[in-house]
């Protein structure tokens, strides 16, 4: 699998150097598969998708009361939450279920959801999950910006996607500096298969 990388030291190389850490953080998402948790769901009344929304009308036996967003330009806009923003000194984890009606057309960007201020017209410090078809190659992408860290775009390793199926995305933050991201895929009513997308080393 190819990692993204922010410099030359790989996501592989990180785990090793802290395994049991690694450790205890990877238990954190298998333990998320097994609580039917979706943001979506959770925090769908406090959502400003900037689009047309409605309540799912299409009977899913995952997530029977997620929040659909009907024009492929919007997507969620969480509102500011101390809940949702990272805590100094300690990891931070998201996870959201997504299912995709349509996917982006190559060199097109869909975002999922985001949570981020805005500096002169541009993301500055929040987060933002999506993403982006690269010559028919799709790829996660993740914005993170904090007062330590200047907000920008991270590219993912390439995942398999099949429209109007849900997928899982778990973005954890350690330790205010490294940035991570896996994918679940959930198939024929069986439990998401945890794949990791990469990571980066926000201190280099």
């Amino acid at each position: 699998m190819a990692v993204a990388l922010n410099r030359s030291r790989t996501f592989r190389e990180l785990i090793e150097r802290k395994p049991i850490l690694w450790a205890a953080l990877i238990s954190t998402f298998i333990i998320s598969f097994s609580v039917p948790v979706s943001l979506l769901v959770k925090f769908s009344g406090a959502f400003n998708a900037g689009g047309s929304t409605s309540a799912a009308k299409e009977p899913d036996d995952l997530f029977p009361k997620a929040l659909l967003i009907n024009n492929s330009e919007a997507h969620a806009k969480i509102p500011h939450s101390e809940e949702l923003n990272p805590a100094l000194g300690k990891d931070f984890l998201l996870v959201a279920w997504v299912k995709i009606r349509k996917l982006p057309e190559p060199g097109d960007k869909s975002l999922f959801l985001s949570k981020y201020d805005m500096a002169g017209g541009k993301p500055a410090a929040g987060y933002a999950i999506g993403i982006a078809n690269e010559s028919d190659v799709l790829r996660p992408i993740v914005f993170w910006g904090s007062s330590k860290h200047p907000g920008r775009w991270y590219n993912f390793s390439e995942v398999s996607i099949q429209p109007k199926s849900w997928i899982m995305f778990a973005m954890s933050l350690h330790r205010n500096q490294f940035l991570g991201l896996h994918i679940g895929l959930r198939q024929d009513g069986q439990r998401p298969q945890l794949t990791l997308a990469g990571g980066y080393d926000l201190g280099e």
